[in-house]
């Protein structure tokens, strides 16, 4: 119980209205900076720093040059990426670096190594393309995208995380009563080393089995019935993100399932007990999630 002051839980609204996702961001700009300055003016450099850091950078850093940089004007974006390469290069360490996850270290090493644009390309890949290609060099593996360094893009170490990185083909009911995510990876030996594959979402896991149409088994088809989705929901309504776990040779990964290009269903009506409910599968920042709202 916490009574000694007046607190705020950062739980996001199911319309993205809190204050995070809408201030302007040149406010945004300068409460990160002064966050910085603020652990930095308090713990000398070193580790302890960089533990502190280390969710601060892959959360209030990294959002900055999220999905919706792609949504700015041209002088915001050269501000945003500006301030971002600046507090980069002064704060993040090679150990705080490889602590970050995939989609944070990717977007920022690109900050640092190029310009607008070279961000601008990885946006696009993620948000319009899908996972881009592994490549292999002798024992290590990088992240194929465009522009960015190699030192960012090395996911050797989060293997199990880096197949773990699927896209979302289709989203479909089935009988009206089943949600089923189709989704994809493109690394050619996934059915060989990403081990058990299943998606959750939300709390809930999903029947997952290979896609018999691709004789490869690189797609995966996941059945979530409605009922025990909206059991796993509160009142109120609730999104559950859709993720892929894998389980195989390299240890285990997991990660957000995207849906590069793929449009979001219509919401139906479902009923639940007394309650009735509008449930639709969304493309939320081209990640798939599923939304469960109660009708008043």
């Amino acid at each position: 119980m916490l009574g000694d002051h007046d607190y705020y839980h950062a739980v996001r609204r199911l319309d993205a209205r809190n204050i995070t996702y809408h201030s302007r961001i040149g406010q945004r700009l300068v409460s990160v900076e002064r966050l910085f300055a603020f652990v930095a003016d308090l713990i000398p450099a070193g580790p302890r720093r960089d533990a502190v850091l280390c969710r601060h950078v892959g959360l209030e850093l990294a959002n900055l040059v999220g999905d919706d940089f792609r949504h700015l004007d041209r002088a915001a974006q050269e501000r945003v990426h500006d301030t971002v390469a600046r507090l980069v290069r002064r704060h993040v360490t090679d150990g705080l670096r490889d602590r970050l996850g995939i989609e944070a270290r990717l977007r920022l090493g690109t900050v640092t190594a190029g310009g607008v644009d070279e961000l601008l390309a990885v946006i696009v890949q993620d948000t319009g393309r899908g996972v881009p290609a592994t490549v292999i060099a002798g024992d290590r593996w990088h992240a194929g995208y465009p522009g960015a360094p190699a030192g960012w893009t090395d996911v050797t170490d989060v293997r199990a995380d880096w197949l773990a990185r699927l896209d979302a083909v289709d989203v479909s009911w089935v009988d009206g009563h089943t949600l089923a995510v189709t989704a994809r990876s493109p690394y050619p030996r996934f059915a060989a080393e990403a081990g058990p594959v299943r998606l959750l979402a939300g709390p809930v896991v999903g029947a997952t089995r290979i896609d018999a149409g691709d004789p490869t088994g690189r797609t995966v088809r996941t059945e979530f019935p409605l009922d025990r989705l909206l059991a796993a929901s509160s009142v109120e309504g609730r999104r559950h993100p859709v993720r892929a776990e894998v389980d195989g040779d390299h240890g285990r990964g997991n990660a957000a399932v995207r849906a590069p290009g793929l449009a979001a269903g219509r919401p139906r009506l479902m009923r639940h007990g007394a309650r009735l409910y509008a449930v639709a599968a969304t493309v939320d920042h081209a990640t798939v999630s599923s939304c469960y709202r109660w009708c008043r």
